[in-house]
């Protein structure tokens, strides 16, 4: 009978289109890549290529708009008069008519594209009654990231539609396809989003229906390595018949951080560079790291400048390292991490094996070269330079340079700090404590402060303290200087503007045995040793924090030998 004749015809339809799905298009023009396809598939279709549907398909896509906006142009431009039918309705239609279609496929594959506007028509090329005659002109061109297909069908003979289905047996899958607003953009370690995607399943009497996103597969279901345009393959099965359809996504490299509510989440290096480079146009963009960051054989250069474009946002290292920080700078500027934080917080980070070595530079530190906001639970190690061939004193500290009207709270560092010019002030924490600044519950450990300059002040919490406050702190280290220049096992110089310090300890070695170098005021720069335990030095240091209400707290496990921790 003839409905079993069509299903013949039908199965033999759907398995060269599996073929071509599989397989490569034409390798010529891009017209000749869909034309390819389709040549030869459907004995009652004739295909050719058509200069004027070109001309028109270009001049309507150029206009740009939607695809019905874009079909109407091409039907004016062509003067189809006769394009009484829709596409999906071709197997009624009566001699001359038209159908006319179009599809855009994302990607830079031709015959990727070719394939799936193939998928997308095989439902309706492949139900045309065998008894019919019929011709198509196709065109593909190339447009906003893409490919525009177009097919012009013409009804030469009318066909008799399909009648009594049951006659032919049980209705089976006959193809699939994809569509829908969905995610084409990833970037490697992300998993391909269904979201949006419309997976459709054709069958052999005509009918169509979606398949629920539980019922089909995705190939691959992340991008693990891939880079480029990545094809997926969408997999569906119903019975003992499977059928594929594929999109084309592209997939870019791993940027090593997220944006959730403004704010960078890193992961790694580059999304830390990335975010760097962010911050230095915007200073409030705020970063917290997800995990240890190497930036070995990385270029760093700090973010904040001046006092113009200080940083103001929020930073906090999730208690991770960055480790290998590497500095080589002449420049005279602020070096550090951060150059200068304004008003902004840096928080909860580990710089560990920092090497920075920024000679003409007048303030240099770790986590900052100038502070204004607040430095908290940083700790740091690995060597910290600078001061030479400065114009007026410098400031190099292990955690900051500098920190005017800021506050270094619960901060520590083992680092080598090491000032090479005149008039230099360098601390194991802090070079510089100026106005209104405060440096609270932090120490200096193991490390070695070294001022080889003319008229240095070098202690081991702060080098110089002037009109601000350091607050329970305490030093193990040694400090070299010049026979007559000042150094203080807590502070180097306290000038007369600086206040007392406050429950505050020292051990190691300076060259006059001083608690503050200039010995102006040593009230609450205590040595441990001689009759002063760290234990007893560790109670004094968490009353005066409770007092001030901080937070922070020291602890000693009672053997002398060792030094106080810090915990908040």
């Amino acid at each position: 009978m003839y409905l079993k004749r069509c299903m013949a015809v039908l199965l033999s339809v759907a398995l060269a289109l599996c073929l071509v799905l599989t397989g490569c298009g034409g390798s010529g023009p891009l017209t000749e890549v869909i034309l390819d396809l389709l040549d030869g598939y459907y004995k009652n279709i004739a295909v050719d290529s058509d200069p004027d549907l070109e001309k028109a398909l270009r001049e309507a896509v150029d206009q740009g708009g939607t695809k019905e906006e874009i079909l109407a142009r091409i039907i004016n431009s062509m003067n189809l008069t006769g394009s009484s039918i829709q596409f999906t309705g071709l197997g009624d239609g009566r001699q001359g008519d038209h159908a006319l279609d179009v599809v855009f496929q994302l990607g830079t594959d031709p015959d990727a594209a070719a394939r799936q506007a193939m998928a997308e028509w095989s439902r309706i090329f492949g139900s045309l009654p065998s008894d019919g005659q019929y011709e198509a002109h196709v065109s593909m061109v190339e447009e906003n990231g893409g490919y525009y297909v177009a097919v012009d069908v013409t009804v030469v003979k009318a066909g008799r539609s399909n009648q009594d289905d049951e006659e032919d047996g049980p209705v089976v899958l006959t193809g699939i396809s994809v569509s829908g607003d969905f995610k084409t953009k990833y970037h490697v370690g992300q998993p391909f989003e269904t979201d949006g995607m419309v997976v459709t399943a054709y069958y052999s009497n005509s009918t169509s229906k979606p398949v629920p996103v539980t019922d089909y597969t995705v190939s691959p279901e992340k991008f693990e390595n891939q880079v480029g345009d990545v094809t997926v393959t969408i997999t569906y099965t119903e019975g003992d018949v499977t059928k594929t359809a594929t999109v084309t996504v592209h997939v870019g490299p791993d940027p090593g951080y997220t944006i959730e509510g403004g704010t960078y989440m890193v992961y790694n290096a580059d999304g830390l560079m990335a975010w760097a480079a962010a911050a230095k146009e915007k200073p409030s963009i705020s970063c917290t790291l997800t995990n240890n960051i190497d930036l070995k054989e990385r270029t760093w250069t700090p973010v904040g400048t001046s006092a113009t474009d200080g940083y103001t946002g929020i930073f906090d290292g999730g208690n991770y390292a960055i480790t290998n920080l590497e500095i080589y700078t002449s420049e005279s500027s602020y070096q550090g991490l951060f150059g200068y934080v304004g008003s902004g917080t840096v928080k909860n980070l580990k710089l560990e094996n920092v090497s920075i070595t920024a000679e003409n530079s007048q303030y240099v530190g770790a986590v900052a070269g100038y502070n204004c906001g607040r430095i908290e639970n940083c700790e740091v190690s690995g060597s910290v330079s600078g001061g030479a061939n400065v114009s007026g004193a410098s400031s190099v500290g292990g955690v900051a340079g500098g920190n005017e009207g800021g506050e270094v709270v619960g901060c520590s560092s083992t680092a080598s700090v090491t000032a090479n010019g005149n008039s230099s002030r360098v601390g194991g924490v802090v070079g510089n404590n100026m106005i209104n600044a405060i440096v609270a519950a932090c120490y200096y450990e193991t490390g070695t402060i070294i001022a080889s300059g003319s008229d240095t002040n070098a202690g081991g919490v702060v080098g110089r303290n002037n009109g601000a406050q350091v607050v329970a702190c305490y030093a193990s280290c040694n400090i070299t200087t010049k026979p007559d220049y000042k150094a203080g096992g807590v502070v180097g110089y306290n000038d007369k503007y600086g206040s007392p310090l406050e429950a505050c300890y020292w051990a190691g070695s300076n060259k006059n045995g001083f608690g503050v170098g200039n010995n102006s005021n040593h009230t609450g720069a205590t040595k441990v040793g001689d009759g002063v335990t760290w234990t007893a030095a560790v109670e004094d240091m968490n009353a005066k924090l409770s007092e001030e209400d901080i937070s922070w707290k020291f602890a000693h496990n009672g053997d002398e030998s060792s030094l106080p921790t810090l915990s908040n």
